[in-house]
């Protein structure tokens, strides 16, 4: 223990190599007394594409780098940011195992979309909010209704956000402000039981033609007995 005292307080370990996603963890046993100081960290390393740029009040569209398949998009409006900010879009898979969708769901856990977060979490405006563009991974149109859900620094806690558009395989939203978003599907209720009704209801009108045929036949046979 003696040795440990007298060891000095700084230490420059020099840059290393990150060579595969995960969450790594360090601290110092010299700064750390476990009691009334605490000196630990925490690398989380993401298998994800990320796009950012210096933004200020002319606004500017972020998209996925060109060199990944994905189209997902932001749009800072002009005047939505006061002065300049950093702004940064970032994706990665839902399925990871550090990912934070292994501890904190949101209530609907289908996801069609990949993790999209947007930093600064701060507001950007109430009055110009960005606009987001968000790949799906599949259609669903129709049978499904999809929601978008947000979440922020800190917190634990999902909520719903409106819904502008699908279209050409994008969901489109809006937000005042960066943070976590995910899109989900769930069935849609009333489409199914719209195409339950209609089969249900074209069986019947069809059992109803066969009828009408033979009775209509029947009475034929008959008349031509008479």
């Amino acid at each position: 223990m003696d040795e440990l005292d007298d060891a000095g307080t700084y230490f420059d370990l020099g840059p290393r190599k990150v060579t595969r996603a995960g969450q790594f963890h360090y601290m110092c046993t010299r700064n750390n007394n476990f009691s009334n100081r605490s000196q630990k960290g925490k690398l989380v390393v993401i298998e994800g594409q990320v796009q950012g740029s210096q933004v200020d009040k002319r606004g500017a569209i972020i998209s996925s780098p060109a060199t990944s398949k994905s189209h997902t998009s932001l749009e800072v409006p002009p005047g939505s940011l006061e002065e300049p900010r950093y702004v940064e879009l970032r994706e990665e898979p839902n399925n990871l195992e550090h990912s934070m969708l292994k501890d904190d769901k949101p209530p609907h856990d289908d996801y069609v979309s990949q993790l999209v977060t947007i930093e600064p979490q701060e507001l950007f405006s109430e009055e110009k909010p960005i606009e987001v563009k968000m790949d799906l991974q599949q259609n669903v149109r129709g049978v499904y209704n999809v929601f978008v859900y947000k979440t922020m620094h800190n917190t634990s806690s999902w909520y719903q956000l409106d819904i502008d558009d699908i279209k050409d395989g994008q969901v489109i939203f809006h937000s005042n402000s960066g943070g976590t978003f995910i899109a989900v599907k769930s069935l849609n209720i009333g489409y199914v039981a719209a195409i339950i009704i209609g089969s249900i209801s074209g069986m019947l009108f069809l059992i109803l033609i066969i009828v009408c045929w033979k009775k209509f036949h029947m009475n034929a046979y008959f008349h031509d007995k008479i």
